[in-house]
């Protein structure tokens, strides 16, 4: 029987699943113009993206396969969001076209450089990302319920700050790794090779 870190079967997992199913949900909905489905649908995926790391680590489920489930529902919430806004609330996303555009850069060319170098979507979660994905999700909510836009903005442009860490993290590891926190914690990587390399 496989233990609870290494089974692909366990909450954790579940939870990542559920967000790409809710993911896959959210065009269909705003086809169907169902606001407030939509947004009690995102908001239900946002909450599973915030819980899911942590319920990871407390019940050691942690595992490749829940962070490759992790990243794909992850970028797949990023695409159809923006998508169903703009369908279900276009006069929205045309007043806040500079931000979307920055976020979607931000989403965008991290990915692309990833996948230039290693041939593969990166895998970072790094805590500038963690605490993004929170920013925007909950700051997207207020924007969508027309409570106020000033959240989402600073989200933005703290998304530019956090594809900017990506960048530079794929930049220094030579090669494709999963879970690098932070810039600093890649040049320690970097470091600790080349000196087990030398010895």
């Amino acid at each position: 029987m496989p233990t609870a870190s290494t089974s692909s079967i366990n909450l954790a997992n579940a939870l990542c699943v559920f967000r790409l199913c809710m993911a896959l949900l959210l065009p269909v909905l705003a086809w169907q113009g169902q606001q407030m489905a939509f947004l009690y649908c995102l908001a239900a995926a946002l909450f599973s993206d915030a819980i899911d790391g942590f319920i990871a680590r407390k019940l050691q489920q942690t595992s490749q396969l829940g962070t490759k489930l992790d990243s794909w529902a992850d970028l797949t919430l990023f695409i159809t969001t923006p998508l169903g806004a703009w369908l279900l609330w276009p006069h929205v996303i045309a007043q806040e076209r500079v931000y979307v555009a920055m976020i979607l850069l931000a989403l965008i060319v991290p990915i692309a450089f990833g996948l230039v170098k290693y041939g593969r979507i990166t895998s970072y979660h790094t805590y500038m990302a963690k605490t993004s994905g929170v920013l925007m999700g909950f700051s997207s909510l207020l924007l969508l319920f027309n409570i106020t836009p000033w959240p989402f903005r600073f989200a933005a442009v703290f998304m530019v700050a956090e594809a900017l860490e990506e960048i530079a993290i794929t930049a220094t590891l030579p090669q494709w790794t999963s879970n690098v926190p932070t810039l600093k914690h890649a040049r320690r990587l970097v470091k600790k090779e080349r000196i087990e390399r030398q010895q």
